[in-house]
């Protein structure tokens, strides 16, 4: 079976993995494993609501943009007390677990490769709007024929809605496209609308499965 298409997550694929910032900012801050992750409603273990319930954790709702970046730093320094014996503002945190985080320029050229051998490429990333200019200036955005900003269209994933409208705006089927992500629910739900997908932990892994599932 053939693909035409190539749809790529942003953070943890083409930049560092923020997953694993936060882990090594819980070690540096010396509290204990998840409480930064559970604390800032972002990471691995955070638990996603079921498709179509309404968002809770504040980090879901300004992914979307039903919630302002002042609200949500609120939620957080209300919440970090019990955590840190005082109240700490969400930019030290933020400071500490996202800070600069690497591209990985492999993935990027594999990305401009694919692009000169005729697919169609998309990013397709979970991200705020405070955020959006700063990490599509991070890498040559002009290569991908698709960019899918959560914050932008009101949907993330696992949401299946959102690959299935990285399909529609890419022009493919989505069992005509492969999918990268370094979070296995959003890996599964790619595969859940049809999809095949590749879990990204390391990237010049993941760049020989991608290349072996296009090739097959």
């Amino acid at each position: 079976m053939g693909f035409d298409a190539v749809i790529f997550d942003y953070g943890g694929v083409f930049s560092s993995s923020p997953f694993g910032r936060t882990a090594a900012a819980e070690e540096m801050l010396r509290i204990p494993h998840g409480s930064l992750s559970e604390l800032l409603g972002y990471g691995l273990d955070v638990p996603e609501p079921a498709t179509g319930e309404p968002y809770t954790n504040k980090w879901h709702q300004l992914e979307v943009d039903e919630t302002s970046f002042e609200e949500y730093a609120e939620w957080v320094a209300d919440r970090s007390e019990p955590v840190f014996g005082r109240r700490v503002e969400v930019f030290e945190l933020i400071s500490v677990g996202f800070g600069s985080m690497g591209i990985y320029w492999p993935m990027v050229h594999e990305a401009r490769r694919l692009g000169e051998a005729g697919y169609r490429l998309a990013v397709c990333s979970n991200n705020i709007a405070s955020f959006r200019a700063h990490w599509q200036a991070q890498i040559p955005i002009e290569l991908f024929d698709v960019v899918i900003d959560s914050s932008e269209v009101g949907v993330r994933k696992p949401d299946p809605r959102i690959y299935e409208l990285t399909a529609e705006r890419l022009g493919v089927r989505p069992d005509r496209a492969v999918f990268l992500d370094d979070h296995p629910a959003n890996v599964a739900g790619a595969r859940a609308v049809g999809m095949a997908a590749v879990q990204v932990d390391d990237p010049m892994v993941a760049i020989e499965e991608l290349r072996v599932l296009l090739s097959a």
